[in-house]
């Protein structure tokens, strides 16, 4: 399998600290499902001239674009349950830590990419130091819920990005990610809107958040997309992971929560893993 270009290395990366960035805006929001699915749509109401100006999704395409969609949708839902049940910095790198160990396997049954041994070694560095981040924490007894809910979330991770790195390889990968971000939102509506009520849309803080973090959620995660159709797909996906990096000195800094020994030598163990996949 072949490595990742400077520009590819760079486009990642950059999405990486829009995705710390706009879950360290979700875990602080005061109704997280509303501002997530209100935040995927309005993200891609702005985009939409963008995908339309790059042709949109063929129609062979259209399939997987409701499968990807749906994974989506059953994200973000997971993804905000989870923050209600669990510490910040346990859910996020915990669900993120999953996601390209199994992204890794994904990609060799579907696209016949296996990682070099460098590759292969700087994936296996960056999953451990992710996992040690979230075990860091609070002991996973008192999380157990939360637990659950973050593996669920990398297992839709992975689904996801195996769909989108499918797709944008076959059409223009920005113009799918931007659609497949937006219908997912519109998938996830009903169900939000079912279990919290109307009354949350008229949350003011709500609609104040909704448009950056759409911006950063639905423009980086179409650069995501971009991306695995320039590199390797486990390349790509592990890589967007050092997006734990940026959360745990994000949280630090704007949350004040602590950064002990134990989560400093694991976010170090992340940054060496996503240097090692990088080189490939």
């Amino acid at each position: 399998m072949g490595s990742m270009s400077a520009a590819a290395v760079t486009a990642v990366l950059g999405a990486a600290l829009a995705h710390a960035v706009w879950n360290l805006l979700l875990a602080r929001a005061e109704d997280r499902h509303v501002l997530l699915v209100l935040a995927m749509c309005v993200g891609s109401l702005l985009f939409l001239p963008l995908a339309a100006a790059r042709g949109g999704v063929p129609a062979h395409n259209w399939g997987l674009l409701a499968a990807s969609g749906a994974a989506e949708a059953a994200y973000m839902v997971l993804l905000a349950q989870g923050y209600a049940h669990g510490d910040f910095t346990l859910v996020y790198p915990l669900a993120r830590g999953l996601a390209p160990a199994l992204l890794t396997g994904s990609a060799f049954l579907v696209a016949g990419e296996a990682p070099s041994a460098v590759g292969a070694l700087g994936i296996t560095v960056l999953v451990a130091g992710l996992v040690a981040t979230a075990l860091s924490g609070r002991g996973l007894r008192a999380q157990g819920r939360a637990v659950a809910l973050a593996a669920g979330v990398g297992l839709l991770i992975a689904a996801y990005s195996t769909i989108d790195a499918v797709a944008g390889r076959r059409s223009d990968p920005v113009a799918f990610g931007l659609l497949a971000m937006g219908l997912g939102g519109v998938l996830a509506a009903p169900f939000v809107l079912r279990t919290r009520g109307t009354a949350a849309l008229r949350l003011a803080a709500t609609w104040r958040l909704a448009v950056p973090v759409g911006v950063l959620l639905v423009g980086g995660y179409s650069v995501v997309v971009a991306a695995y159709a320039m590199a390797p797909i486990a390349y790509v996906g592990a890589l967007r992971e050092v997006s734990v990096v940026f959360a745990g000195l994000l949280g630090w800094l704007v949350l004040g929560e602590t950064v002990g020994w134990r989560r400093g030598a694991a976010l170090a163990c992340v940054s060496a893993g996503a240097a090692l996949t990088a080189l490939g």
